[in-house]
């Protein structure tokens, strides 16, 4: 590395200059005429002026007309509209339908974004967690409108019900039941930050 710092010093300004100037002469004899007829004048105006650092500009493909016309046409090329060959039909990308659950009274309840928990007791109201706390609504529900909503998270995610605690997941809703005939069912239902 020293080597190379050292020489860097060893030749000067001019010389480079003309090492440079023949170097892109020798490169331009031996490349392709179009585009190099156009450098080959610049840097005959570059050895009158001995002016390096003046900017030049040069019309790159980019900013030819024909180039333009082509990438505007390209922009407006819509992926979508284009047909797919039969034999690559099955690679065509199925978006899923958003599947929704019914949950009757609570639904409104589950939209809300404010609401973070939902709590039903059999034959009680229904009650809500929020940022604020907990708080009662003016919910009732009764033993059948619990099963419904448990039967509907079963369905849902393919999860038979059992008797005792129960626990399903259905996109970004966590259901958590205790299910009983003696006692009555009740349930929670939480939900998570990230849909499934």
């Amino acid at each position: 590395m020293k080597q190379i710092d050292n020489m860097e010093g060893a030749f000067s300004d001019n010389f480079k200059r003309k090492f440079l100037i023949s170097f892109t002469k020798e490169i331009i004899k031996h490349s392709g005429k179009m585009d190099i007829v156009k450098l080959e004048n610049i840097i005959k105006s570059k050895e009158k002026t001995n002016n390096f650092l003046k900017k030049e500009t040069i019309e790159l493909p980019y900013q030819n007309v024909q180039y333009k016309k082509i990438l505007k046409e390209s922009e407006s090329f819509e992926f979508s509209k284009q047909k797919i060959p039969l034999h690559l039909e099955y690679l065509k990308s199925i978006t899923p339908k958003k599947e929704e659950i019914d949950l009757y009274k609570i639904s409104s309840l589950i939209q809300n974004p404010e609401v973070k928990m939902v709590i039903g007791n059999s034959d009680e109201k229904v009650s809500i967690i929020d940022a604020t706390g907990t708080k009662m609504t003016d919910i009732f529900l009764s033993k059948e409108d619990i099963d419904r909503i448990i039967n509907s998270f079963s369905e849902k995610s393919n999860t038979p019900i059992n008797e005792g605690v129960y626990k399903v997941n259905f996109r970004n809703l966590t259901l958590s039941a205790v299910i009983s005939e003696v006692i009555g069912s009740r349930f929670v239902i939480k939900k998570n930050s990230l849909p499934y």
